[in-house]
């Protein structure tokens, strides 16, 4: 994966993710981890513990009793909304802007990149492993994260990105392809790789489209957030322009059984956890 200078320079020169945030990846990246490794992290960082507390004590949030102590909010909140605190915190530069050449707006990457996190821990829990659960939610919060660079390079309006469109393309990065010689999964792998992020996750992120050409050993991770990105769409929780321009891996069924209704089961309850947080997240 070779980049053009110039894009490679943009990702060499984006900011550092906090502490905090690097070492809840790096934790929730890992297949075995303890709570209490998530209150360490926590507790070391001023804005983190003050973010968590506003947000376990909204009333959106609903847990009916003022809580005041670190250990007390990361057990109420759970890890997973531990890491999209922290990543509200310091990835501005990813989830904090208008991305106009999908026609997506400030927090629509913010608000897909949470159902996919939901979706996916949801899957990998149900059809891989317990273990893979909390590596399956990070991945999805950080799957399309290549979007918020790549979209400098892109035509400016969603009518002159379509008029620009292959008509072999069959699909969005296809199109991304064509117009900048790279795509967002690329690009996100790029940052993933400047931010020193586990190897599991930078794959995630470069193959979520194409998750047949992932390692073998990650290929089952990998379509779980291949087909949680699928049902985030389908819901109607995409990210504009580029909404319903993939098409489903068919070898997802070689690792994830999934029936059409427990499709429907894992979309009811990740978009009903979807809904609650997005709640308390707008009261921090």
């Amino acid at each position: 994966m070779v980049l053009a200078p110039d894009m490679q320079k943009a990702v060499d020169t984006l900011r550092p993710l906090s502490s905090a945030a690097q070492r809840l990846i790096a934790l929730l990246g890992n297949e075995e981890y303890e709570i209490e490794d998530v209150i360490q992290i926590v507790e070391l960082d001023t804005t983190l513990t003050a973010r968590l507390l506003s947000f376990v004590n909204s009333a959106s949030f609903g847990v009916g009793v003022e809580i005041s102590s670190i250990r007390d909010a990361v057990r109420f909140a759970g890890d997973k909304v531990v890491l999209g605190l922290a990543l509200q915190i310091c990835g501005s530069e990813v989830f904090g802007h208008e991305l106009r050449a999908y026609a997506c707006s400030e927090e629509a990457l913010w608000r897909h990149s949470l159902l996919v996190a939901i979706a996916a821990r949801n899957i990998a829990k149900r059809y891989l492993s317990n273990e893979l659960a909390g590596v399956a939610y990070t991945a999805g919060m950080l799957h399309d994260i290549g979007k918020a660079v790549i979209v400098s390079w892109l035509p400016t309006t969603p009518s002159e990105v379509l008029a620009a469109r292959p008509l072999d393309a069959t699909s969005f990065t296809d199109l991304e392809q064509e117009l900048v010689g790279t795509d967002h999964s690329e690009l996100g792998a790029a940052m993933a790789k400047h931010w020193s992020l586990p190897r599991n996750l930078l794959n995630c992120i470069q193959f979520h489209h194409n998750p047949k050409h992932a390692p073998a050993d990650l290929q089952p991770l990998v379509y779980a957030i291949h087909l949680a990105d699928f049902l985030a769409m389908m819901s109607g929780v995409g990210t504009g322009l580029d909404d319903m321009q993939y098409s489903m891996d068919s070898g997802c069924y070689d690792f994830i059984d999934i029936s059409p209704s427990e499709v429907d089961e894992i979309v009811f309850s990740a978009t009903e956890e979807h809904r609650r947080l997005l709640g308390s997240f707008k009261k921090v």
